[in-house]
């Protein structure tokens, strides 16, 4: 299910900058009318984009219970968890799993500078806790190691590690995700969809689904019909356009 369009959704407040639930809701069931929260489109919480660093740990649980009850049974909900230790990550994870979320966003524990195999155990110790899946989000820019495809390669035994949200400091590097995209879902975060889903790669980040849902749909299906060009010209004419 972590395929297609992962769609990081924002966050409403109030005029005082508290959390507008009762928008969050209505929100979420248009989402959910324009096709988004289905089999090829992740409605994704508390996510960068969706203001989740600005969310206390009182506040990102009762937006997911919020936008699961609102989409209803089904619906394809991620959440996005920040970086924390491993031991305060699978709380997090757990936490969100009992909300009805159905799989999760985890960034690189940067601000413990860990090596290769500190990802392999950090990642497979989240996934022996939880039963949905996980998305690992390959955040280096924060000053840690990139997971490494070989690194990726060694996660593949940990049942719920499903997906990667795949940059890379290189363009070399970028390109050996074909090493690994026969076994997990590869979702571009680098603007180039067309070039992922060539390597292999099973969806992309969308910045303007939010609000053109039907276009980037349309943008997803071309791709996945290997109609290329097609795709980047619609995805360039919605850029310009915005």
């Amino acid at each position: 299910i972590m395929r297609g369009l992962s769609v990081a959704v924002p966050t409403p407040f109030d005029k005082e900058y508290r959390l507008d639930l009762a928008t969050a809701a209505d929100l979420t069931q248009w989402w959910m009318e324009v096709g988004l929260g289905t089999s090829k489109s992740m409605i994704k919480l508390c996510s960068a984009w969706g203001q989740g660093p600005d969310l206390s740990d009182e506040e990102w649980p009762r937006l997911v219970e919020t936008v699961v009850k609102a989409a209803g049974p089904g619906a394809n909900i991620m959440c996005g968890l920040r970086s924390k230790d491993t031991l305060r990550t699978i709380e997090d994870a757990k936490r969100a799993q009992d909300l009805g979320a159905n799989s999760l966003q985890i960034e690189l524990p940067y601000n413990h500078a860990p090596t290769q195999d500190q990802y392999v155990k950090h990642f497979a110790m989240i996934s022996n806790a939880i039963d949905i899946g996980i998305m690992i989000y390959n955040t280096y820019w924060f000053g840690c190691q990139p997971i490494e495809p070989e690194t990726m390669l060694r996660l593949q035994d940990a049942e719920h590690v499903a997906a990667v949200k795949w940059n890379y400091p290189d363009e070399d590097g970028y390109d050996k995700m074909k090493e690994f995209s026969h076994i997990f879902n590869v979702i571009d975060n680098s603007g180039q969809v067309v070039r992922c889903h060539k390597n292999g790669g099973r969806g992309t980040v969308s910045a303007f689904a939010p609000a053109y849902a039907a276009d980037e749909l349309k943008v997803w299906d071309l791709v996945e019909s290997g109609r290329y060009e097609q795709a980047q010209e619609l995805e360039d004419r919605i850029s310009s356009a915005l």
